[in-house]
């Protein structure tokens, strides 16, 4: 921002890159533009699934989940098949679902159990 300030103070026409720093994403090509899109769309879900995880009641499911989303997405960072970052969401999507559905019957199973013992007991 202070570059292009400056460049315009003297009288310059700013320089702007997309992968400059301040750089302007509006100046990015179609290509671009649905590379920066799909990367926002792609941390959007990976911090979706984390914050899901983190709502396992059990700490051995829920540190196999986070392990696993973070490795999932590690190693498929520099992927660039369309077709295969599309079955990568669609797969991410799935496992949201399965994250959410697995920590309401889990929350229930240690409510219930809780209430069981008549003390507040949290499942392993």
């Amino acid at each position: 921002e202070r570059r292009i300030k400056r460049e315009r103070e003297r009288g310059e026409e700013p320089e702007t890159r997309s992968n400059s720093p301040g750089g302007n994403i509006a100046s990015c090509g179609p290509e671009s533009m649905a590379s920066v899109e799909g990367r926002i769309a792609a941390i959007s879900l990976y911090r979706t699934l984390l914050r899901a995880a983190h709502l396992i009641p059990q700490d051995n499911k829920r540190m196999f989940a986070l392990d696993r989303i973070r490795e999932g997405f590690r190693e498929s960072k520099g992927e660039t098949d369309e077709e295969k970052i599309r079955q990568m969401f669609l797969l991410g999507y799935t496992q949201l679902e399965s994250i959410e559905v697995q920590t309401e019957h889990l929350s229930n199973l240690t409510s219930f159990i809780s209430a069981q013992s008549g003390g507040s007991t949290e499942a392993k």
